[in-house]
């Protein structure tokens, strides 16, 4: 149905006297208004086919107008159409905000990034982001907070201002407070079935995947650390992707931030060396074991809430600080952990560059000083690693491998060492228990983990 009747309106009377000399030409009647209260006067009374208009104007802006439109049973079903010069291309962010049924567009005269909007709708609930926008009432920090992320994820921190560093913190705050749902679930895909495409952007990810599978690779990453900085292929590009960043999500994650200059991707790390890939632009991850979406979106969360200190700290001078090796359950350590990090300390040449071996607190089931005869054992919590990492400049590198990658012959060598060492050197709680079972007779042992090798 052709257009009949239009509203523009915009606080410029240049840019006003310039739409109407092009919309003059499809011969149609052209109302203009100068501020948001004049649009919402004029579309009660002239029901206009479409209404033109600018988002930044004085008093009350095209957002919050839109809103009253919106609201009214006589304008509700105007179609909108936002005409905006503005530097912020995240203000596509609005386009299916208010209008399900796609009524609003914004027409962006500024060069547009796609990628940006690939991105918004990946991440973030359209629903919770305009919760978010109509609480706060400040629209423009939703966009901030939009940009922020993007141009951390490709990679284009010049960009980054100290109002982007700030923003997500706000609005991260202003979510948990207002009890409001507004991060997609990150997806996940499947390693049989790889993705030739990302948020638009061709990749091929097979590289990736087959260096991060290798039996060597907690040690090979080890040995590039030691060397100044990590290194695999890029699915975006010809070019390898470097790290010398890493983030601790508490309480148990590990996640090393890797970009090839354009786009950036994080090797997430909880049992063993690599246990998932995370591309947030699409904010999807493939999993090579034990990590779900609840683990990403431990991430995801980090990301915003943490923003300002991981923007300082993605482009600092970072120095490798050590391994972690560790997990909470015994018998994973014993599995993942231990025959990794019993094949890199040894090599006597590896042990003595390495900083440190670093247990979280409470996961610490082995002092590494006495089994590799060393002084590199640390013992630090979550929020101690954070500091480590954000106030010292440091990052780190868990050790592990995933159990079908290793071999039984592994096994029973580590497993022979670490009871030899442990006969050895038994402590003094150790001792003490055999001592208090000595009158019991016959002894009932009832085991609760009961994944041990076999």
């Amino acid at each position: 149905m052709p257009l009949q009747k239009i509203l523009l309106c915009d606080e410029s009377q240049a840019d006003l006297a310039s739409l109407e000399q092009v919309l003059l030409t499809a011969d149609c009647v052209v109302l203009s208004a100068c501020t948001s209260e004049e649009v919402i006067r004029i579309a009660k009374a002239e029901k206009p086919d479409a209404i033109f208009m600018d988002i930044a104007m004085p008093g009350m802006d095209g957002y919050a107008c839109c809103h009253k439109l919106r609201d009214n049973v006589e304008t509700s079903n105007i179609p909108i159409i936002f005409v905006s010069s503005k530097h912020q291309k995240t203000d596509r962010l609005y386009q299916d905000k208010f209008f399900k049924s796609n009524r609003l567009r914004l027409l962006d005269l500024s060069q547009y990034e796609p990628g940006l909007q690939l991105f918004q709708e990946a991440f973030f609930g359209a629903s919770g982001l305009a919760a978010l926008a109509e609480q706060n009432n400040k629209p423009s920090l939703i966009l901030t907070l939009l940009e922020a992320l993007y141009y951390f994820f490709s990679n284009h921190h010049e960009r980054v201002s100290e109002s982007h560093r700030t923003a997500p913190a706000i609005l991260w705050e202003a979510a948990q407070a207002g009890g409001i749902p507004w991060l997609e679930e990150p997806k996940k895909i499947h390693a049989t079935i790889l993705p030739n495409v990302l948020s638009g952007v061709a990749c091929d990810l097979q590289p990736l995947v087959s260096e991060c599978k290798e039996p060597g690779f907690g040690v090979n990453l080890v040995k590039n650390a030691l060397n100044g900085r990590l290194s695999l292929p890029s699915p975006f590009s010809a070019n390898r992707a470097y790290c010398q960043e890493s983030y601790e999500v508490a309480p148990d994650l590990n996640c090393l931030r890797f970009t090839d200059g354009g786009h950036t991707f994080f090797l997430v790390q909880l049992l063993s060396s690599a246990d998932a890939l995370y591309f947030p632009v699409a904010n999807v991850f493939l999993s090579f074991a034990h990590i779900n979406e609840s683990h990403i979106k431990r991430l995801q969360e980090k990301l915003i809430k943490d923003f300002a200190k991981i923007a300082v700290h993605a482009t600092a001078s970072n120095s490798f600080a050590g391994v972690i090796a560790s997990h909470s359950r015994p018998s994973h350590f014993y599995y993942d952990v231990w025959p990794a990090l019993f094949e890199l300390a040894s090599s006597q040449l590896l042990l003595d560059k390495l900083p440190a071996i670093i247990m979280r607190k409470d996961h610490d089931f082995n002092d590494a000083d006495v089994l590799f005869a060393c002084h590199k054992r640390q013992v630090l919590d979550s929020h101690e690693l954070d500091r480590i990492a954000f106030d010292d400049n440091k990052w780190f590198v868990h050790i592990g491998r995933q159990q079908h990658l290793s071999n039984r012959f592994a096994y029973d060598i580590a497993d022979r060492y670490l009871v030899d060492k442990m006969l050895q050197s038994p402590t003094d709680t150790t001792l003490a228990k055999p001592t208090r079972l000595a009158d019991c007779y016959p002894v009932v042992w009832i085991g609760v983990e009961g994944q041990k090798r076999c």
